[in-house]
């Protein structure tokens, strides 16, 4: 019973006074509710303070405080999903418990930044004299050059080989093996996908890889001869990585299992086969959950010890019939000893910078899209009864051919589903129609996407007027207009939109090859790539490839290839790589990106290669007059310095359009908000690096130094 309770005080009175006190209309009932009122204010203010001792309860105005109170220092937030500060005081005063300790330094990493990350004390590497009669340490005295895994784990985070002493600093990313320099090694890709999708996916709920698996957690193996597949269900060489375990616990030290570090042939290898060789071993890679399964025909894992690892290189794998399945997790290829399965199901893990393109992770519903009619074979799928409505692809499967949509006049969406990633091996065919709208979300597609005329679209009869809207300087507004929104999507082929009746083209969060629009089309691009396949051929144009096209938006994209379009209205921190040509150049604005000499645009704002020229021209002509050679030499030189330079161009790659650290600083922390430009500069890498090397100094102990090391 609450004692603050107005029956239960009014109730402690003599039946005599409350029995007058009804007589006169319950005033002293009255006077008692307002102050039980009053004393529950109080009490729920005691209630309160006592809450505001600890960080998890304490009300929002009190955090500051208890930040103050332990030295707490803010960071700068990381969009969209910014860590409250009351996470940040709470972990806060676990690092304090825990300072000084390798821990600590991993668990930091990893809160900070989101990336895996592994510690290490380079002084512990040292060659040093040692006191052989109490203190050995044969390893800190010579390396072994016998086994392979002295040479695969060189430089990396988990190298044990002995050194010299390094009197760089660093914290200057020079020096590395010295007394007070410590490592702090960060994965920034991400692994996406594995078996333990496939693990949480199995209709026996056990850890394991035996038994009947869920097929939606597989993707479909890619088929490039005959017995000749790859991991990768657009047929390209993909290397296979480890799915990052998550920590047991907090403050624990990071192990191999714990960060997504490349699988490499000779330690799969020598794990499968002591595996056969040796009664109960453990595996490290085929565990549970293994870094990779295969299904075999009846829908269940191909037994670890049937696998052999070899080098594919030449497809040419070993015939021992005890062998079921090869692989090559360095090209991501496998080959079957016998008949293969149809289709071939495969789990594995994969890297990438972020969450872009069709893949194994969360993609946001869109608002107000409702139920989903759930397509659970998308092989078997019919294209031509998705008319309007959404559908929802609910496995990993493989549509053979071209997908022909015939969408009517009512919004029409095709999502994948959770951890799903269905791939189209043709094309994408749209019939637009007008005033219809498709939303292709999550979704793969080998030969691009068609958006064409379709029976009854009604685009021929207002074709003319269209043309002459959009040849006077403005988009044609008709009832013909189509919207084709791609988000979450990976294109290997071109988008090719020849249908002349006008709309909108917006894309997202995807991965595209080159564009081929319509003029009358408005093209919007956010967080995306756009792929020519070389930095002179069209990356954007009109719908022959080569005309202009419309109207361009594009913000945090990155375009490998030209741009011939009538206008824009804004870019903005987006990188260019090939000569971007607009018509009309006197409406809308170039702002915080990199377009490269010679390109005809709008207005630029802080651009680049702009401020690097401005300010060597500046700096050279303070020191001496500059003629019109010597301008043009410097401006060449520094245009030359600040090209973008990519740790990879190959479509497919783990670090496809990653920055290099060897490239300019100007590209990496030019965008607007001091972050990189172009498609990862919404995973604000720079923010969380600086961020970490803010942290880094709080939990060092005395005299020590720490330096932030990009594993990946």
């Amino acid at each position: 019973m609450n004692p603050l309770d107005v029956d239960s005080i009014y109730g402690l009175l003599p039946v005599t006074v409350r029995t007058s006190d009804a007589a006169a209309g319950c005033t002293l009932r009255a006077l008692i509710k307002v102050l039980t009122q009053q004393a529950q204010i109080i009490d729920a203010d005691l209630e309160q303070l006592y809450d505001d001792l600890f960080i998890q309860t304490c009300a929002p105005w009190v955090i500051p405080y208890i930040g103050e109170l332990i030295g707490y220092r803010a960071l700068r937030p990381i969009p969209p999903a910014n860590s409250t500060a009351r996470a940040d005081v709470a972990d806060t005063i676990g690092y304090r418990r825990r300072k000084g300790t390798v821990a600590v330094l991993d668990q930091l990493g990893f809160d900070v930044t989101g990336w895996p990350s592994v510690a290490v004390e380079f002084f512990q590497l040292l060659a040093v004299s040692q006191y052989v009669r109490n203190h050995v340490r044969p390893g800190n005295a010579c390396v072994d050059v016998h086994g392979f895994q002295s040479a695969a784990d060189f430089d990396s985070a988990f190298d044990t080989m002995t050194r010299s002493a390094d009197v760089r600093r660093i914290a200057s990313a020079r020096g590395r093996y010295n007394i007070p320099n410590v490592g702090l090694f960060v994965w920034r890709l991400l692994a996406y996908g594995g078996a333990m999708l496939a693990v949480r996916g199995s209709s026996t709920g056990t850890s394991g890889m035996t038994g009947a698996l869920g097929p939606q957690a597989f993707s479909t193996a890619r088929e490039v001869g005959p017995n000749r597949y790859t991991f990768d269900p657009f047929g390209r060489d993909v290397a296979l990585v480890n799915p990052a375990q998550p920590l047991a616990q907090s403050f624990t030290i990071a192990q191999r299992a714990n960060v997504p570090f490349a699988l490499r042939r000779d330690a799969l290898y020598v794990d499968l086969e002591a595996l056969r060789a040796t009664p109960g071993y453990q595996s490290p890679f085929f565990g549970a959950p293994p870094v990779l399964a295969v299904l075999d025909a009846s829908g269940t894992a191909v037994d670890a010890k049937a696998i052999c690892c070899c080098n594919l290189a030449q497809w040419s794998a070993p015939s021992d019939p005890a062998i079921r399945v090869s692989i090559d997790p360095e090209l991501g290829r496998l080959m079957f000893n016998g008949a293969p399965p149809q289709p071939v199901r495969v789990a594995c893990a994969y890297v990438f910078g972020g969450p872009y393109g069709g893949g194994l992770y969360y993609q946001a519903s869109g608002a107000g899209e409702g139920a989903a009619q759930v397509v659970s074979a998308f092989a078997s799928a019919v294209p031509a009864s998705m008319r309007h409505g959404l559908f929802e692809i609910g496995d990993s499967g493989a549509f053979a051919g071209d997908f022909a949509l015939t969408p009517d006049a009512a919004p029409l969406v095709v999502r994948a589903g959770a951890d799903t990633r269905p791939v189209v091996l043709g094309r994408i065919l749209i019939d637009a129609v007008a005033g219809g709208s498709v939303t292709l979300r999550g979704l793969g597609a080998l030969g691009g996407i068609v958006v064409r005329d379709g029976p009854g679209s009604g685009a021929s009869s207002s074709s003319s007027a269209s043309a002459s809207s959009a040849s006077s300087g403005a988009l044609a507004a008709t009832d013909s207009a189509f919207t084709l929104i791609v988000e979450h999507c990976t294109l290997c082929g071109p988008l090719v939109w020849s249908y002349d009746g006008g709309g909108t083209l917006t894309i997202a969060n995807a991965l595209c090859a080159a564009l081929q629009v319509d003029e009358r089309v408005t093209i919007s691009v956010t967080d995306s790539a756009l792929d020519g396949g070389a930095d002179t051929a069209p990356a954007i144009a009109g719908a022959d490839g080569t005309s202009p096209c419309g109207e361009v938006d594009l913000a945090a994209t990155t375009v490998l290839g030209t741009i011939a379009a009538r206008e824009t209205s804004l870019i903005e921190n987006s990188i260019v790589t090939g000569v971007a040509s607009f018509e009309r150049t006197q409406g809308g604005c170039v702002r915080y990106s990199y377009v490269p000499p010679g390109s005809l645009t709008p207005q630029r704002f802080r651009c680049q290669p702009d401020l690097a020229i401005a300010a060597a021209l500046a700096g050279a002509a303070s020191a001496a007059p500059l003629d019109s050679a010597a301008q043009q030499a410097i401006a060449a030189q520094e245009a030359l310095r600040v090209e973008p330079v990519f740790v990879s161009r190959q479509a497919g790659a783990g670090a496809y359009l990653q920055l290099a650290d060897s490239g300019p600083a100007e590209l990496a922390q030019g965008a607007e908000s001091g972050d990189e430009m172009g498609l990862f500069h919404g995973m604000y890498n720079v923010r969380r690096e600086a961020n970490l090397r803010f942290r880094l100094s709080e939990y060092l102990r005395i005299g020590l130094e720490a330096g932030v090391i990009h594993a990946s």
